[in-house]
């Protein structure tokens, strides 16, 4: 399976991107901060937010690629974490005490060509896929609604690693980032 980084041991080079690629997309980074949109929000897009706002992180989570759940489950549980989602492919776990500290299991991702490194939750996923395709930086699966009630997208961050930056849908359907 090819690991972010696109090495299957899971190295995180960025083949074709040079020290030089890298640090311009650092700079474009701190030029272009992660603002919404100037026009109206839309699907998915979260509240709205005055122009140039930056987008709100919710959540930081660790994405680690493993052969079983199970035995990732059963060790975890020993240092107190407890399952919180598990759809076979993809499982968390969290703190019970602590349920903003997590961390992510994926034997695959079912809809992406790569597992990612990293997940990080934003209010509005749509101003944050605005916001980093402008950037330059390279996209690696584009903004979609996925049938578990997420709207994400994969960028490589500057060192070659693979975020899945998301939002959640609201229950309503409107495809709001909501809770």
């Amino acid at each position: 399976m090819l690991r972010a980084g696109g090495s299957p041991g899971g190295g995180h080079a960025s083949p074709g991107r040079s020290a030089a690629d890298r640090g311009a997309l650092r700079a474009a980074a701190r030029q272009n901060p992660v603002v919404a949109p100037v026009a109206a929000p839309g699907p998915g897009s979260g509240p709205s937010r005055p122009e140039g706002a930056p987008v709100s992180v919710r959540r930081v989570v660790p994405d680690l690629q493993c052969d079983d759940l199970e035995e990732n489950r059963t060790f975890y549980g020993l240092l107190g974490f407890e399952e919180v989602m598990n759809h076979g492919w993809v499982m968390t776990l969290a703190s019970p005490d602590r349920p903003a500290a997590q961390l992510t299991f994926l034997t695959h991702d079912k809809t992406a060509p790569v597992v990612p490194d990293l997940s990080i939750e934003v209010d509005d996923v749509d101003a944050a896929h605005a916001a980093v395709r402008g950037s330059g930086a390279r996209i690696v699966r584009d903004l979609k609604d996925e049938e578990w009630g997420v709207r994400r997208f994969f960028v490589e961050d500057p060192n070659g690693r693979v975020v899945n930056v998301l939002g959640h849908r609201a229950p309503d359907g409107d495809g709001g980032a909501g809770g």
